[in-house]
């Protein structure tokens, strides 16, 4: 297990252009934030905004994690000509667009199931707050094993999604009997990745009023995305796929 996580370094070197569509996307989501948070809008309108991130990020979602797999298959294919090479990379672009298409309704799922489960840890929050002594230890606490328990459950989800089975529901629970069938890799592997995101987020904080170290976290960040998307999804196909396109 741990030999793998040194080989999908080199994994996601090679495969680094999937940052570029992350990178862009994050961008334009931050534009769009700022242009809009300037202003005092009716319900209504801070609804349709609403609603508007929802088909955002589930259209990004729908895209990048296709061009995931083709990037994959990319980087372990073999050109014999040059000229096929430089055609199948121009093809992992037009991925982000059938990605759309094949994967924007799956995808809607994910982010509204997620809304869902963060609304409950508000509201846990919420009556931590209103019932205990205002603690933000507690709170802390709460985020922390929210993050954990329920991203260890859907670690797998968005691959099984990608690969095998694009009804989200029979997705989820296919995932999560995954997780079970090796579970000690699994929990190593989740382990570490969720610690190394941890320490990245508290660099993000104290290195917020350095500029120079904010944007190396920043970049570092981003890295660690792919990374983490890279080595999930290769540990997946290699274990868990039944079929591909």
């Amino acid at each position: 297990m741990f030999k793998s996580f040194l080989q999908n370094f080199k994994t996601t070197n090679e495969c680094i252009i999937l940052a570029l569509p992350l990178i862009l996307s994050m961008l334009a989501t931050q534009l769009y934030l700022y242009s809009i948070g300037n202003y005092t809008y009716s319900a209504g309108e801070y609804m349709f905004i609403f609603v508007t991130l929802i088909v955002w990020f589930s259209g990004i979602f729908a895209s990048w994690f296709y061009m995931v797999k083709k990037t994959l298959e990319y980087n372990d294919s073999v050109f014999p000509l040059e000229e096929n090479r430089k055609k199948a990379f121009l093809g992992l672009f037009k991925a982000l667009f059938k990605g759309i298409g094949k994967f924007f309704l799956p995808m809607l799922t994910v982010v509204i199931l997620f809304l869902i489960l963060n609304s409950i840890k508000w509201i846990i929050e919420a009556l931590i707050i209103i019932y205990a002594t205002p603690d933000y230890a507690w709170i802390l606490a709460t985020d922390i094993l929210f993050c954990y328990v329920i991203l260890y459950g859907l670690m797998f989800w968005i691959p099984e999604i990608i690969y095998n089975e694009r009804n989200p529901f029979k997705a989820l629970l296919k995932s999560i009997k995954n997780t079970f069938k090796s579970f000690k890799d699994f929990v190593i592997l989740y382990t570490v990745l969720f610690l190394i995101s941890v320490f990245i987020v508290f660099l993000l904080l104290v290195s917020i009023g350095n500029l120079f170290l904010y944007f190396l976290t920043v970049l570092i960040l981003y890295y660690f995305m792919v990374y983490s998307v890279v080595i999930v999804f290769n540990y997946y196909r290699k274990n868990f796929i039944q079929s591909e396109e």
